[in-house]
């Protein structure tokens, strides 16, 4: 039977996964291994293998755990055994850690599809590209290369572009072309069969549709412009004016001149009565003579009303249905040259997308063995468990499911955890509804066990009590809002309520906690968001002068825009004069490291070492320098934009005499680069940047371990990744947290400060697309469209797609609701903007439904009239325990150390000495020259080639001065001047291949035209006959090949002798490779 649990927020779901993989481990040792746990962050990854080593570790120690008295009553162990048990997992987990399964879901897909790279075709050195925006981007730029010389690519943009400016949005190309592009990765188009995408990919197929679409169109248009036409027409002969009839304008008559006018919005209840009703079209008082003139017109004119209502009922849908498709097929086109191109961009790299891993597993799975295709990954697993399961997408759970299935058949144990009002990862192709009924549908023939887990283990009693009040009511109310929008005879009306099945939860911890709901100004009213900011810096004051601390508190924002407004706010609040205390902050924008200035100092330098000559790149070197580190003001200071137009007086302006020779570290590692750098520059004293500079480094470090130290290649690999590296903070920083609701799940605060609530229920102002089925007859022919989602899809063929998104949208931002109000431990505090509700009942905003919902419920702390909601109290908050541990290391400046100073290490040996040995021999040391040697044409190469070895880490700093004159002494001994200055062509050390096999590999060949001399470097100390054999061979070999003018030598270079070599006669053929 498969095991279900739905835990709500705050509900230990760790703990539960932490323990049913105990009580498997406990009862068999060896099962660790056979045990997969899937989780969907690397945190969350880390956090469980943590726990399990943890609490095995306490459990082995005898140790207080929470998780021994439930060991000893499932399993039926004593304390002794649960203890000797704990020591030997503990032993066997330690010692064979990488075998402990508990992966993200994307890194076990990964790994299953490394097993399979032949099968699926793929290559098996392939990268995985995490980075999926910046594939995209690389493919935008292709198809804007090809939109001048395509005709219909550039007219699909144009359309693109027309559409965007219609409706106010982007006037960028790239950007919208870039949107659009986001649709390649989401699973609604990964699902369609290779039938469906060549019908996509299918130009004249398109012109074809879009030509039928275009024909249903016009003769909707045309046939109801002809009713307003004859219409019209009809009245002018009747020598009637609109004034005649009844409501004149407003009235019946007007029907007629709006088809005339190609006005074919929605019929009016008005008109619609007015068919065979003659007291809709005359008035009671009208004249006998007019009224006989009107009954004599009405006769005629309710017949052409009756004709073209009904012909305008029995089309609409049609009609509707092909201007939104016709509207958006360009859509399609520019979507299938964009995949074109992405997918040959990742063959040419070797690449394969993030999100093409769960497709190909999908494909991969379809007819196969499940069981063989995991067991082939070198694991066979016997239970499955899975957390956060209604993050889960549709393609992952199919490529679960036959895995689930099969443990449950073998007898294994399997289990889901997930709770579906904390699904707010639906654009990351997220579906709630397979944890809310998809679950139970697939497992009927095993039974699932659904385990509520209904205690709170995170907030005190005030704010869980509130919480199930609220959602309760939220839910029903949610419904009551749908169904007035769209009936409640459909069948996704009741889905809201299925959501919030239950949400109740059972109190755990006692009740000393406080809410607090006060709404403020207008939205629209100016200064009621810095109103509202007032009161979020009041309420954190008030949390210190109470004994709290600000790393206590978190202001949770809807998205990145609000949260740079609140930052910004924090910025000027703490410039103010007077203040008690600056309020410092930590922000997802501010975490980011090339936000600190110094660190784009660094990049304008790298920069200015790869292009001096950008003059751009030079003023703004110039304008970080000057304001960010040495503090002046250039707000209005123009010299530095002439400063930086001319290469001298950049130099001269700035002041560095480290930038007039750059070229001296371009070699150099980038870590080292950059080092001289921040000592150059001066940015190793200010400590608010020490933590950026120093990420910064670690990034440069571990990007060098696996990529060259190009710096062309290292900047522009930073453009693309520089918004993904975000500097890691302690939480023992005393600092409020600004973070998204989305960075806040699975989190939890003391005080929770909740601003502004200004999110929609179902925002179809900013343009999403769904993809729709069609299903009419005609339509289907192109089986999958992907629509702009607005409300005027209720009237076209769409409908059932338009009511399901507009109910998943509904749960998604009541979930955004549920997942912000369950982050506190002990206080809540909300601040919208005053409600704004329309005439037909419905809110304008997130805050305004949470007014709704508050009216209704008439909470005991609820005060209607000033708007406020109060619960519990607020205490004095005692001081934590304190520790004496305390493993903090504070630096006050950069440390900077000279690269000669730093510990030598040599870190590549490629048998040149013994990795044991303190000392070279002389063996070593004659390898070492020989491969300085081998790197060497001419005299003025000798530096070079010293530093190759450097750099390679084959000698060190001190060896590196040692050999480079030990071999300038060698080439100024009595050795022919003309060997090393440049006057032969070299060939050093490359091959003579022989016609069969073997081949001959002479050290060094000087040719000139037909003469060619070949030397052979040996730097031992004593002279062996079979030298004067080997050299011989060599001459015999260059004059087969056609040298005429051939000579010898064997240089035994230590000894300061040169040996000349005649050319023996010894038969050889050979045949010459380039």
């Amino acid at each position: 039977m498969l095991r279900v649990y739905r835990a709500s927020a705050g509900a230990g779901k760790t703990f539960a996964l932490t323990m049913e993989f105990f009580k498997i481990v406990f009862n068999s040792p060896l099962e660790y291994k056979n045990v997969l746990a899937v989780t969907f962050t690397n945190k969350a990854t880390e956090e469980m293998k943590s726990r399990i080593v943890r609490e095995l570790n306490k459990l082995a120690e005898g140790l207080k755990s929470d998780y021994r008295e439930e060991l000893k009553r499932t399993l039926r162990l004593s304390d002794e055994q649960v203890q000797a048990r704990a020591e030997v997992l503990r032993t066997l987990i330690l010692h064979d850690y990488g075998r402990l399964a508990v992966t993200t879901i994307d890194r076990f897909f990964q790994r299953v599809i490394k097993a399979f790279t032949r099968e699926l075709g793929i290559f098996p050195g392939y990268n995985v590209e995490l980075d999926s925006d910046y594939v995209l981007q690389r493919a935008v730029d292709q198809v804007m290369q090809r939109m001048n010389k395509d005709k219909e690519l550039g007219a699909w943009i144009t359309e693109l572009m027309s559409d965007s400016v219609e409706d106010a949005r982007s006037w960028s190309v790239k950007a919208k072309i870039a949107e659009l592009g986001k649709e390649l990765f989401g699973e609604s188009y990964m699902l369609f069969d290779k039938d469906v995408q060549e019908r996509f990919n299918d130009r004249d197929f398109l012109k074809v549709y879009k030509h039928f679409l275009q024909g249903i169109i016009m003769r909707f248009e045309k046939r109801l412009e002809e009713y307003g036409r004859i219409g019209c027409g009809f009245l002018e002969e009747q020598g009637l004016r609109v004034e005649d009839f009844k409501n004149g304008k407003r009235g019946v008559i007007n029907h007629f001149y709006k088809l005339k006018e190609k006005n074919l919005d929605n019929i009016t209840d008005t008109t619609r009565k007015a068919i065979d009703n003659l007291d809709a079209w005359i008035t009671k008082k009208t004249e006998p003579a007019a009224r006989a003139r009107l009954e004599e017109a009405y006769t005629t004119l309710n017949t052409w009303l009756r004709e073209s209502v009904e012909f305008y009922d029995e089309n609409y849908r049609d009609y509707v249905s092909a201007r939104l498709l016709s509207g958006n097929l360009y859509q399609l086109g520019i979507l299938n040259d964009l995949y074109r191109e992405v997918r040959d961009y990742c063959d040419e790299k070797g690449l394969m997308l993030l999100s093409d891993t769960t497709r190909l597993l999908n494909t991969l799975i379809a007819g196969n063995d499940t069981s063989f295709l995991f067991e082939k990954t070198g694991n066979f697993y016997k239970h499955v468990m899975i957390d956060e399961f209604q993050d889960t997408s549709t393609m992952q759970w199919a490529n679960f499911r036959p895995l689930i299935i099969n443990t449950l058949a073998e007898g294994g144990r399997a289990m889901l955890v997930g709770d579906v009002k904390q699904s707010i990862y639906r654009w990351r192709n997220g579906d709630w509804r397979l944890l809310a009924e998809g679950v139970e549908r697939d497992f009927t023939a095993f039974g699932t066990d659904n385990i509520v887990l209904g205690h709170n283990w995170r907030s005190s009693r005030e704010i869980v009590e509130f919480n199930n009040r609220f959602f309760v009511q939220a839910a029903g109310q949610l419904k009551e809002l749908y169904d007035a929008e769209c009936g409640e005879d459909n069948v996704y009306s009741s889905s809201i309520i299925e959501a919030y099945n239950k949400p109740e939860q059972l109190v755990s911890r006692p009740g000393d906690g406080y809410v607090e709901i006060r709404f403020g100004g207008e939205k629209q009213e100016e200064g009621s968001d810095a109103d509202i900011m007032e009161e979020v810096v009041e309420i954190i004051l008030d949390t210190v002068r109470r004994g709290g601390h600000l790393k206590d508190c978190v202001i949770l924002v809807r998205n990145g825009r609000e949260g740079a407004f609140v930052a910004d706010y924090l910025i000027e609040y703490n410039k103010r004069e007077g203040i008690p205390f600056p309020v410092t902050f930590i922000s997802n924008d501010s975490l980011y490291v090339s936000s600190s200035p110094y660190v784009e100092l660094i990049i304008n330098v790298l920069r200015y070492m790869v292009e001096p000559y950008d003059a751009v790149n030079r003023t703004v070197l110039l304008y970080n320098y000057r304001t960010f580190v040495q503090g002046e003001n250039t707000a209005e200071d123009d010299t530095l934009f002439k400063a930086g137009g001319g290469a001298e007086s950049f130099l001269d302006t700035l002041g560095i005499p480290f930038l007039r020779e750059p070229e001296r570290l371009a070699s150099g590692s980038l870590f080292e680069i950059t080092e001289e750098i921040i000592e150059a520059f001066g940015l190793k004293n200010r400590a608010e940047e020490l933590p950026y500079l120093i990420a910064f480094q670690d990034i440069l470090f571990d990007y060098e371990r696996n990529n060259t130290n190009s710096l062309p290649v290292f900047l522009e690999w930073w453009e693309k990744e520089k918004d993904k590296k975000v500097l890691s903070t302690s939480e023992e920083t005393d600092a409020v947290r600004i973070l998204t609701i989305h960075k806040s799940k699975g989190l939890e605060f003391k005080s929770v400060i909740i601003p502004f609530c200004a999110w929609d229920l179902d925002d179809t102002r900013h343009g999403r697309r769904i993809w729709c089925h069609n299903r009419e007859e005609g339509f289907r022919d192109l089986e999958y469209a992907p629509l702009n989602y607005s409300p005027k899809l209720a009237d076209s063929h769409f409908r059932e797609d338009y009511l399901e998104e507009h109910m998943k949208a509904y749960v998604d931002n009541l979930n955004l609701l549920y997942v912000a109000l369950t982050r506190a431990e002990k206080e809540l505090h909300v601040l919208p903007y005053a409600p704004k509700i329309t005439k037909e009942g419905k809110p304008s905003d997130i805050g305004a439904f949470l007014y709704q919902v508050l009216e209704q419920l008439a909470l005991p702390g609820w005060d209607g009239e000033n708007l406020c909601l109060r619960i519990g109290e607020k205490k004095t908050i005692p001081a934590p325990a304190t520790t004496s541990d305390n493993n903090t290391l504070n630096l006050s400046e950069y440390p900077i150390y000279n690269l000669n100073d730093r510990v030598s290490v040599r870190y590549k040996y490629e048998d040149y000495t013994d990795p044991e040995s303190m000392e070279t021999t002389a063996v070593d040391e004659g390898k070492m020259l020989h491969e300085i040697f081998r790197r060497i044409e001419t005299e003025e190469d000798i530096d070079r080639a010293v530093g190759d070895m450097y750099r390679s880490g084959l000698i060190n700093s001190t060896e590196r001065e040692s050999y480079r004159e030990q071999v300038l002494g060698y080439l100024k001994n009595n050795i022919p001047s003309e060997w090393f200055d440049g006057k032969y062509k070299i060939i050093n050390e490359r091959d003579i291949l022989f016609r069969g096999s073997g081949k001959a590999r002479p050290d060094r060949v000087m040719t000139d035209g037909k003469k060619a001399i070949i030397v052979d470097y040996k730097f031992g100390r004593k002279e062996e006959k079979s030298y004067l054999r080997q050299v011989s061979f060599y001459c015999k070999t260059l004059k087969q090949m056609g040298y005429t003018d051939v000579s010898g030598y064997i240089w035994y270079v230590t000894l300061n002798k040169i040996v000349p070599v005649n050319a023996d006669q010894i038969p050889v053929q050979l045949q010459l490779f380039n």
